[in-house]
């Protein structure tokens, strides 16, 4: 707090044990004038005051006359916003709230702040007496934090301002980017300092697009489910055969990859994945243990409308993690061109497959691959059930997989993937 602000609120505490009879209990400094950020053109001066007795309309009276007056000064005394608050037996039992625009102020019967604002105010403040009482009267919990984040930011993307009230834009865009900030970090920041943040991990000016500025932050936040019960692995399933890159229309193949889900719920459930929103599936991933090193990347899905917001590396990423703790070394998955390339950002080894059926055989495929390619065969699986090459490559391409195809009667070509833990 600067020189001049202690200055004012130093003043408004004598003013205010004054007019009060000396019955006050506290005064407390809370907001951007303690925790940083102050700007005398868009910040309030925000304070609670405790009082040891009820307040009478006579208290309410003078303090109306106190605060019009103060209205009318064109000093940072102006700013000053908040509640007076009676205490009696460490409750609440009347109060009165002075806003920006007396129009708004009003006799009140608590506090009235939620979680967040409760867990920002203790976060940082100054009690100008030196009194313990706000802490006894202000509580919060950091489950019910992240569920009013949660709600505060869908508020913001269902509301019609957005986009096109350039002041409620601004204060979403400023209050998504201060929550997020709380949801990272369990601390708090001031507005500017909140946007500065987001820029610096985003990369991105919020009011370019609003809504795609608060989306992202909100995919973010959502957190990540494991499967609990036969049920979540009924609805996981339905959600991939829907969302994967192919269509699931093989009624053996529907029977082998449910069999799979079982046989990991069973197994570890731990490693069944899901991101929801508003309590429908937007991203999930399964993996398959395969052996004491090595587990696969069964299916991985997304939201097709939610495709580009980073769900999936967010749940790959998690997956990840819960491998490295279960002493997993090694993770390997198939994929297809059209989400090859993710898996080479995410740090994944690529290997070409090419399978066929019939009779086609294996040196029908390495005389594809000798004709057209040259790559390394590392490894070849010629049995009655699969005959399959694997392949070297360095990068992905689609023309190796359309070479293999125009030349092989309905080969399976897609990519294998590892990734040393």
């Amino acid at each position: 707090m600067n020189k001049e602000l202690h200055q004012v609120v130093n003043k408004f505490k004598e003013d205010i044990s004054s007019l009060l009879e000396q019955e006050v209990i506290d005064v407390i400094i809370y907001g951007s004038a303690v925790r940083g950020g102050f700007n005398p053109f868009d910040s309030d001066i925000d304070f609670i005051v405790f009082v040891d007795r009820k307040l009478s309309s006579k208290d309410i009276s003078k303090l109306l006359k106190y605060h019009l007056m103060l209205r009318g000064k064109l000093t940072l005394d102006k700013l000053l916003e908040g509640r007076y608050m009676a205490i009696e037996d460490g409750n609440v039992i009347n109060g009165y709230y002075v806003g920006t625009n007396s129009k708004g102020w009003k006799e009140i019967t608590s506090l009235g702040f939620g979680h967040i604002e409760s867990a920002m105010i203790l976060d940082s403040y100054t009690s100008l007496n030196n009194h313990n009482i706000i802490n006894e009267i202000i509580t919060y919990n950091w489950d019910s934090v992240i569920k009013e984040i949660y709600i505060q930011i869908n508020g913001f993307l269902n509301n019609r301002m957005l986009g096109v009230n350039d002041n409620y834009t601004k204060y979403a865009i400023v209050t998504a980017a201060r929550s997020y900030y709380t949801f990272t970090k369990k601390l708090f920041i001031s507005k500017q300092g909140a946007l500065n943040w987001m820029k610096e991990i985003q990369s991105m000016n919020g009011l370019d697009n609003p809504r795609e500025y608060i989306l992202r932050i909100k995919y973010k936040m959502l957190p990540i489910h494991h499967c609990l019960s036969k049920r979540d692995i009924v609805d996981m399933f339905n959600f991939m055969s829907a969302n994967l890159d192919f269509v699931i229309k093989n009624d053996l193949y529907v029977k082998l990859r449910r069999k799979e889900l079982n046989s990991q719920f069973l197994k570890d459930k731990e490693l069944l994945l899901y991101i929801k929103d508003n309590d429908e599936i937007i991203c999930a991933l399964s993996m398959k243990h395969k052996d004491d090193k090595e587990i696969t990347l069964s299916m991985l899905a997304t939201n097709k409308k939610d495709q580009k917001y980073g769900l999936a590396k967010r749940i790959l990423i998690e997956a990840e993690r819960l491998c490295v703790n279960k002493g997993y070394k090694r993770i390997s998955l198939g994929a297809r061109a059209s989400s090859a390339n993710f898996y080479v950002k995410m740090n994944y080894k690529p290997m070409l497959m090419v399978q066929v059926f019939g009779k086609i055989n294996i040196d029908d495929i390495l005389r594809v691959n000798k004709e057209q390619k040259n790559y390394e065969v590392i490894n070849i699986i010629d049995n009655i059930h699969n005959k399959s090459v694997f392949l070297e490559i360095e990068t992905v391409d689609e023309m190796d997989i359309k070479i293999f195809q125009d030349n092989l009667k309905h080969p399976d070509v897609q990519y294998v993937f590892t990734k040393e833990l």
